[in-house]
């Protein structure tokens, strides 16, 4: 999992003139980490798709429309999130603790669609209704995730399943179903879509195929290998064979130029080799490997076989 961020402390000297400023900057340091802004994921971290905020309780909780663009509505507890994409998925509520926790989040959020129309304007339950989880893979790196979807299962759960569906660019799309009226009621619990490549535009559409009332909590995303395969497309630069004698391999990267670097990886994602600490030749056995090239506005990845 992803450690948190470390807490900048900031020394405050509290005066007529600062006094506001400075608990204000200091109120700021204990927001929780909503995730918006992310660095590129290590094996085995963590990337937390939050859902959006909002305000009131339950029956009169909103905001009903999502605008995906980031921005706090008046009254909401936290802003909304743009990689969660609500459809016609009107309210909303907080979990109880979670195990495994939310890091920063006693009490995640969710929304739900609802059987009934407490007022005028809202969703008809009847209709279409779903959320879209898009992690910002452009930002985290393409590879292989463990994908878990939070819900709650309460006395309010319909007999039918949740859907989900994992939708990557060019690759047949993943399916996975579960009753939310699994586990101990009242308790929210993590569901395990599937383990999945996912490249840039990927997402997870989870939807309610009823008219009764199901959960959409935040999204746990666990990179479980960077490199998983190649997706090259028409008309890109070749720049490695499909298969190669061993020498050969280094002697293509090697003269790719100074300004181009290069990494090896095995099939389980651990770096071989570099530009800057190419390990004996011999070390590598034959078999298959993954070659990321590192350009100044791209990455280009290529999957080889070692001979």
């Amino acid at each position: 999992m992803k450690q948190p961020k470390r807490m900048k402390f900031i020394s405050l000297s509290i005066s007529s003139k600062t006094s506001i400023l400075g608990l204000f900057l200091l109120f700021l340091l204990f927001l929780p980490d909503r995730g918006y802004s992310v660095d590129a994921l290590n094996v085995g971290d963590v990337y937390y798709l939050l859902t959006d905020g909002y305000f009131g309780y339950e029956r009169d909780s909103g905001p009903w429309d999502d605008a995906n663009d980031g921005v706090k509505v008046s009254g909401a507890n936290y802003p909304d999130n743009p990689h969660f994409k609500r459809h016609k998925v009107s309210k909303a509520h907080m979990c109880p603790e979670v195990d495994p926790p939310v890091p920063n989040l006693q009490n995640p959020p969710y929304w739900y669609t609802s059987r009934f129309i407490f007022n005028e304007g809202e969703p008809d339950p009847a209709e279409p209704q779903w959320v879209d989880y898009v992690p910002p893979i452009d930002s985290l790196g393409a590879g292989t995730y463990k994908i878990e979807i939070l819900f709650r299962n309460t006395e309010n759960r319909p007999d039918y399943d949740a859907e989900y569906s994992v939708i990557v660019p060019g690759a047949d799309t993943v399916t996975a179903t579960v009753n939310q009226k699994s586990g101990v009621e009242g308790d929210c619990m993590w569901f395990t879509v599937g383990e999945v490549e996912l490249t840039e535009g990927s997402f997870v559409r989870a939807e309610d195929p009823g008219a009764g009332s199901l959960v959409f909590g935040p999204g746990k995303f666990t990179l479980l290998n960077k490199v998983t395969s190649t997706h090259n497309t028409p008309g890109e630069k070749t720049w490695l064979p499909s298969a190669v004698q061993n020498e050969q391999l280094f002697q293509i990267l090697n003269g790719l130029g100074n300004n181009i670097n290069w990494s090896v990886y095995s099939v389980t994602g651990s770096k071989v080799a570099e530009r800057s600490n190419i390990i004996e030749k011999d070390k590598l056995l034959p078999g298959l490997y993954f070659v990321q090239i590192h350009q100044k506005n791209a990455v280009h990845t290529f999957k080889i076989l070692l001979k």
